[in-house]
């Protein structure tokens, strides 16, 4: 909750931060009547951008809690990645206000599925060890979930267990919100909700998380 609470306070902040500059760069140059339709913008703008964000915390923390449940009860796992990859995949598309969905082990396992630049274009990120050997695996998808490219990158060092999203899913097994943050992929700012796996002894095997681009909360391209 307080984590939650930091990500609402921290989106109106920037909103009230860059309307603000903006009334005292006119400061001098605006009448009264001016002046109090610009705080009325301010106000507006950081309403819209709380109504944003709280419109899309319950669905990231469900479907976060939702991928965690139906990994630890078997439904979804590591054994049939190409069946979670598609679940991810429909959950992205359910609900066009996530950037990404993914999952982690403590292993460095890795499944990621999130949208590209392009609008439509979803890029898949698999990251598998093998006999303590990594084979990082990339695909490139349609709306359709139609495959448009595959390759591997054996120089990606990319680790998930270094992730702030990691982190916020400690040994909880509630939603963790972490601050925010630059995302990996799309090298953007924005916030993550993660679910712990825990196992048997109530210690973390891995985390699932949701991403939200602060763009997206802010409505700026």
């Amino acid at each position: 909750m307080r984590r939650k609470l930091l990500v609402v306070l921290t989106i109106a902040g920037i909103q009230l931060a860059a309307a603000s500059l903006v009334v005292i760069a006119t400061w001098d140059a605006v009448s009264d009547g001016v002046d109090r339709d610009a705080r009325a913008s301010m106000h507006r703008m950081v309403s819209a951008a709380r109504d944003r964000l709280e419109y899309s915390i319950a669905p990231a923390e469900d479907s976060s809690r939702l991928v965690q449940r139906l990994i630890l009860d078997g439904t979804l796992g590591w054994s049939d990645p190409g069946r979670l990859e598609r679940f991810l995949f429909e959950m992205l598309r359910l609900h066009p206000a996530f950037d990404a969905v993914y999952f982690g082990t403590s292993e460095g396992e890795f499944l990621y599925v999130g949208r590209e630049a392009e609008p439509g274009g979803v890029v898949v990120k698999l990251i598998e060890v093998i006999d303590g050997e990594r084979r990082v695996t990339f695909r490139r998808r349609d709306d359709d979930f139609g495959l448009l490219a595959t390759w591997e990158d054996p120089k990606d060092d990319f680790d998930p267990r270094l992730r702030p999203w990691f982190t916020a899913a400690t040994d909880s097994d509630s939603a963790n919100w972490t601050e925010p943050y630059v995302f990996f992929t799309s090298r953007r700012p924005g916030v993550s909700t993660a679910n712990a796996m825990l196992g048997a002894d109530g210690g973390s095997w891995g985390g699932v998380a949701v991403d939200i681009e602060l763009a997206d909360v802010l409505g700026v391209p």
